[in-house]
């Protein structure tokens, strides 16, 4: 039998309590991407934190699950983000990677994933790959 592909794979991986321990981190939450993200992460048994780019779409992400929800906006998102998640997210779900790729990476954990599902017609994005 051939090996399975992620997208194959992966409503058997995703099941109740398989992201238990895990921070997820899901971009833009009161967005349609960002609100799937956070349901299917809690479903998983995730801690979800959720960025948003103010208080009205902070209750879409908070309706929608997430446990914690940090405007983009305000203050330091990284260090908000570090004082819920000091060890770093270990999932970052991403809808402008070109606009957030420095949060993302300020407080992604060692080994963590940042999942990209678009661009958002942002900044481009280049990424070091380093060989061995």
């Amino acid at each position: 039998m051939p090996a399975l592909t992620v997208a194959e794979d992966g409503p058997r991986r995703l099941l109740p309590g398989a992201l238990k321990g895990t921070m997820v981190l899901a971009a833009d939450g009161a967005g349609a991407v960002g609100h799937a993200v956070i349901q299917l992460a809690r479903w998983a048994g995730a801690t979800v934190i959720s960025t948003v780019s103010g208080s009205e779409k902070a209750r879409v992400a908070t309706v929608a699950g997430a446990h914690h929800v940090i405007s983009y906006r305000e203050d330091d998102p990284a260090a908000e983000i570090r004082q819920v998640a000091p060890d770093g997210v270990g999932i970052v779900a991403e809808v402008a990677l070109g606009a957030n790729l420095a949060l993302d990476l300020a407080v992604l954990r060692s080994r963590g994933t940042i999942s990209p599902y678009a661009n958002d017609g942002g900044k481009p994005v280049e990424v070091n790959v380093l060989q061995a």
